[in-house]
């Protein structure tokens, strides 16, 4: 664009400003495809509530909208579905063909239920992220048995950024 007297003076591109015979800058536009992992908690707990709508319902509804602000500063996207073991994944991906992947991962309602084990679903994560992705860990918590998730936690927060959302 064409430089302004409010410009810093180090980002003029002298080889466009002479083609162009005025004086012009360089200007950047932050290109920052991040990899995203929901790892959505499916198990009994969460289809209980003391409101108007179910935990899952309210998991799902945040979900949903955090994954189409996402998709729409292209990141790419992708959910892990968990109770006792990985219900449902999909690889983070780009384009409105993963959020509506998404959405109909989590209201599918057959994939609701069953027993907790966040330590396996941390492990699936380790596995299956590259450094510096963002894991979004979406449960109420509630059914922790062993002691082995805090170290997962900690290992994954130092591996990834991660997100907790309870």
């Amino acid at each position: 664009r064409e430089y302004t007297s409010s410009d810093d003076s180090r980002m003029i591109d002298w080889k466009a400003s002479k083609r162009a015979n005025k004086v012009l800058i360089k200007q950047f536009n932050e290109e920052r495809s991040m990899n995203v992992l929901f790892l959505f908690d499916v198990n009994d707990s969460m289809i209980f509530g003391s409101t108007k709508k179910l935990k899952n319902v309210y998991a799902a509804e945040f979900v949903a909208s955090l994954a189409y602000a996402m998709i729409q500063s292209d990141d790419s996207v992708g959910i892990a579905t968990f109770n006792k073991d990985i219900v449902r994944f999909s690889l983070p991906l780009g384009g409105l063909k993963q959020y509506y992947n998404v959405l109909n991962i989590i209201t599918d309602l057959d994939l609701y239920g069953g027993e907790y084990n966040l330590t396996k679903a941390l492990e699936f994560a380790m596995r299956s992220l590259s450094d510096g992705a963002v894991l979004v860990l979406v449960s109420d918590f509630i059914g922790v048995r062993d002691d082995k998730w805090s170290e997962l936690l900690k290992i994954c927060g130092e591996k990834f950024q991660l997100i907790g959302v309870m």
